[in-house]
């Protein structure tokens, strides 16, 4: 079985067929049309379905028609699932940029290669996310910004920071 990578969540059902009302997750605004096929993650299990209809509505709602969901009941008891895909389906992300899997895990080091932590959470801040540092003394938010991020490099499973003076020192962390 290969990863997979959530990129909606169904909210509700519209309509008697069953068409699916899903959250999507993803910043690529035709993303569904570009697939053929997803799947469904419940607790009960996972079913690959194939995409038939997908039309998009306000914000991030996007109503998806699938093949094997022809009636209201059965949408209806999907509220909650996930829509997956295999992670080696998602496009590559523009340079520079990195999706969130990509950068929790990552030892964080200094300019000096002193280790600083490990990067164990992304927070999505409008305009500018923040990285959550687990470092000895507890979890230090580090602004993502150029100034501060030096480099990243998700392969060699580092990134290395010039934070300003005091944000990584142990006071800081509450």
């Amino acid at each position: 079985m290969s990863e997979r990578v959530v990129i909606g969540i169904v909210r509700r059902t519209r309509g008697v067929h069953g068409e699916l009302v899903v959250e999507s997750l993803t910043d690529l605004p035709n993303r569904f049309e570009e697939l053929e096929h997803v799947y469904l993650v419940t607790p009960m299990g996972t079913e690959d379905v194939m995409i038939e209809r997908v039309r998009y509505k306000k914000g991030t709602e996007v109503w998806l028609s699938l093949a094997e969901i022809t009636d209201r009941i059965r949408g209806k008891s999907l509220r909650g699932a996930t829509i997956e895909i295999d992670i080696d389906r998602r496009p590559d992300p523009p340079e520079g940029a990195y999706y969130y899997d990509q950068l929790e895990g990552l030892d964080v080091y200094d300019t000096h290669e002193r280790h600083l932590g490990r990067l164990t959470r992304v927070y999505p801040r409008g305009g500018q996310d923040v990285y959550g540092v687990t470092t000895a003394w507890g979890e230090v938010l580090v602004p993502a910004t150029d100034a501060i991020i030096k480099s990243i490099d998700p392969r060699a499973g580092r990134m290395v920071i010039d934070p300003p003076a005091g944000l990584m020192e142990p006071d800081r962390a509450d």
